[in-house]
């Protein structure tokens, strides 16, 4: 890259084109760069502009390779360990297949060989660069929301569990020997937490009072306020000297109570009767909060279910954007006229993704399997055809596509996914050709690159289509 004159003061957006200044730019390159609808920063030096790449979230990127002065591509390499997420735009005339070929492989994202093709490239390059962002933004968002839900959907300890660590730290403030909440469920009622009754274990939240204990706590709780229970009190023995009960009430109209017992007669006070109803709405309110976020919990896993399901669909989208840009850059970098995936379902191949085609209608539509084709899908060979136009055994409706589409020549090599044939990876040149060696080798590698996208495309048409 030859050095330039030193950075240009440009008012530039927040995303603009960053361009290393080079003599061998013409004159119109900065014309081409408005047609785009882009605004420029120009650098003078390979430092500023990687410091620029290093600040911005997908940046785009314009630089020249002059075949005169640099047989290496260090500057992709660069920008690539600056910000993996770079993309690319190269302006090089007069560049081979071999230093195309190293140029892809170091990182660029499109190769421009005649700046008038500049237009255009560019502004696929700025619309790529916009998904990846908005693909970039939704991904964050997933992310940070996943980890709150992901937060949110642990298991928690039984709600029993907490009560009773609660009711423990009761006793700081009041003396009990025994404590229990308990809440009534239609004509019984269930202790739900205790603390200083032995033997509960993991049968508490199945344990019911005696029936003859049901009427008292339903005639203490009715009177809504909190009551000392004298003498022998029959809630759980007759071993306590006195109970004290402190009514709960639990939106929407779920009743319970808080007692406390303890074995000397003259334990509890007035005062420690107003302090058991202060404690008892407490209860009343981290239960209630128990239950609410309990089914919070239930809907974050379903949440969280559904979130990772959307994740895979966002993915699968963005595979077939870059899907579409691998075709478009696999026509460049074999010099095809037409590159096409189509994919096998049943019978047929079906239109799939496509570059180069003059008449759109020319793709749409399906294409029977027959022997020739099934030579690729099936066994896996290549299919070369060096002039469509001599060869007898081409169908009359292919043969009339290829007539209306200008094209001569066919290589067809198999997309293979864990041994089986799941596409066809198709090349068309202008004129008759002879497909080489080396251009059938590099054709059975874009393919064998394509497969797993192809794969993930599927995956995500049977997700989003599943009656399909």
């Amino acid at each position: 890259m030859a050095a330039g004159i030193g950075m240009r003061a440009l008012s530039a957006p927040p995303d603009p084109l960053l361009v290393l200044q080079s003599r061998a730019f013409p004159q119109t390159v900065d014309q081409k760069i408005h047609s785009a609808g882009l605004s420029a920063r120009y650098f003078g030096s390979r430092r500023r502009l990687f410091r620029a790449v290093s600040q911005q979230p997908c940046p785009l990127v314009l630089s020249h390779w002059n075949s005169a002065q640099r047989d290496s591509f260090c500057l992709l390499q660069g920008i690539q360990g600056v910000e993996p997420a770079a993309l690319t735009v190269l302006l090089a005339p007069a560049i081979d297949n071999a230093r195309l070929g190293q140029a892809y492989s170091a990182g660029a994202t499109a190769c421009v060989d005649d700046y008038r093709k500049l237009t255009r490239a560019l502004s696929s390059a700025r619309g790529l660069r916009d998904r990846l962002i908005t693909y970039d933004v939704t991904l964050q968002r997933f992310r940070a929301f996943h980890k709150s839900l992901s937060r949110l959907s642990l298991d928690l300890p039984p709600s029993s569990d907490i009560l009773s660590n609660i009711l423990g730290q009761v006793r700081v403030v009041m003396a009990y020997d025994r404590a229990a909440v308990v809440l009534r469920k239609g004509e019984r009622f269930v202790l739900i937490a205790a603390a200083g009754i032995p033997g509960l274990g993991e049968q508490l939240r199945e344990t019911e009072f005696p029936p003859d204990v049901v009427p008292l706590l339903a005639r203490l709780i009715a009177a809504g306020e909190p009551r000392l229970v004298a003498g022998p009190a029959p809630i759980f023995d007759h071993s306590f000297g006195c109970a004290l009960i402190a009514p709960m009430l639990l939106p929407p109209h779920v009743e319970g109570a808080l007692l406390l017992m303890s074995r000397r007669p003259d334990e509890y006070t007035n005062a420690d009767m107003r302090q058991a109803g202060l404690l008892s709405d407490r209860f009343a309110l981290a239960l209630s909060n128990l239950c609410y976020y309990e089914e919070l919990s239930k809907e974050a896993r379903r949440l969280t279910s559904l979130l990772e399901t959307s994740a895979e669909l966002s993915q699968a989208q963005s595979v077939e954007a870059m899907l579409e840009l691998a075709v478009t850059e696999a026509a460049r970098l074999t010099s095809s006229k037409i590159c096409t995936v189509r994919l096998v379902e049943g019978d047929f191949l079906t239109e799939g993704v496509a570059h180069g085609y003059l008449h759109p209608l020319s793709r749409l539509h399906r294409i029977r399997i027959d022997d020739r084709l099934s030579s690729i899908v099936h066994d896996l060979h290549p299919l070369i055809i060096s002039d469509l136009m001599e060869d007898p055994g081409l169908p009359p409706s292919r043969r009339e596509r290829s007539v209306r589409e200008g094209v001569r020549a066919f290589l067809g090599v198999p997309m293979v996914h864990r041994g089986r044939g799941i596409g066809v990876f198709s090349l068309y040149k202008s004129g008759p050709h002879h497909w080489s060696e080396d251009e059938i080798t590099l054709a059975g590698a874009l393919a064998a690159r394509t497969a797993d996208e192809i794969n993930s495309l599927r995956s995500y048409r049977r997700l989003a289509h599943p009656s399909a």
